[in-house]
């Protein structure tokens, strides 16, 4: 009894040497540049600028407002109408048309019944049988 108690102090003093590592769970975090938008600390605040609204009735009639593919310059200017396309003015500019509206001898008709018809599949299958 007397061997066990002079080397037990031995085992207490070793036994942080044998213990398992503690290792904690982390997820390794990329530390990249904070968000525009972000809260506190080096946050930056971007203001949207919107488009420039022209409310000048001569511009609106003479110019295409808004059509200019460059940073600067001016709008392109409108021609007359007659140096248009007899197409363009027979656009349907409104909400599609319905399947029955359409010719059944169209390929536009068969697309949107065909389109009409996975979205009747894709309604049933979220219905849940009882």
């Amino acid at each position: 009894m007397a061997t066990v108690l002079k080397y037990s102090h031995m085992f207490r003093s070793l036994s942080h040497i044998y213990r398992r590592p503690t290792v904690l769970a982390t997820t390794p975090v990329a530390r990249y540049a904070k968000r525009p938008g972000m809260k506190g600390k080096g946050a930056m605040v971007k203001k949207e600028v919107g488009p420039i609204v022209v409310g000048d009735p001569d511009v609106l009639v003479m110019h295409c407002v808004g059509a200019n593919i460059y940073k600067e310059g001016p709008d392109p200017e409108l021609k007359p109408d007659s140096d248009y396309p007899d197409w363009l003015w027979n656009l349907n500019i409104g909400p599609p048309k319905s399947y029955k509206e359409l010719s059944p001898d169209t390929r536009h008709y068969w697309s949107r019944l065909r389109k009409l018809q996975i979205w009747r599949k894709n309604a049933l299958k979220k219905i849940k049988p009882f």
